[in-house]
């Protein structure tokens, strides 16, 4: 918040000036004495206003995981996922990058995100392996699958 700020300006500027030398009168002298206040800050209206309609907006997005682009990311993994096991049936390991399963287990096209999906990350770890998404929209999210968990797990921030 901004400190405030008072701005004082004496009133003697708007008596007119004396024809002879003569004391003022009381109403005079009272005006040269007491100083007008011109502006004082008062709250700021339109910070509050924008800091309530950005908790709003944020209240109303989905959480990670959640919401249309989430969905999209976990339909577009799951034939991935279930590529990866047809893929470990057959070889006895998973493989070591997702291009290995083109063409027999999967098509480049589904390996390929969705509009609303920005990357696929995969990994190999210990005898299973690490599959996730990441999208944008509210803020930046990830959502990862744990073979060994056989569960997800989904993060982000704004």
């Amino acid at each position: 918040m901004r400190a405030a700020a008072i701005v004082v300006v004496f009133a003697a500027h708007e008596l007119p000036a004396p024809r002879r030398i003569t004391r003022p009168s009381a109403p005079q002298a009272r005006r040269l004495r007491s100083p007008k206040v011109i502006a004082v800050m008062t709250p700021r209206f339109h910070d509050a206003v924008r800091l309530l309609a950005g908790a709003l907006i944020l209240s109303a997005c989905a959480a990670p995981g959640e919401g249309p682009k989430a969905l999209a990311g976990f339909k577009a993994s799951a034939a991935i996922i279930q590529a990866l096991g047809e893929y470990r049936s057959k070889n006895g390991a998973y493989p070591d990058a997702l291009g290995s399963l083109v063409p027999a287990f999967a098509t480049s096209l589904q390996l390929t995100p969705p509009h609303d999906v920005a990357r696929f990350d995969y990994g190999r770890k210990g005898d299973g392996f690490a599959f996730g998404f990441g999208y944008y929209g509210p803020g930046a999210n990830t959502c990862s699958f744990d073979s060994a968990l056989r569960s997800w797990a989904c993060s982000g921030y704004f």
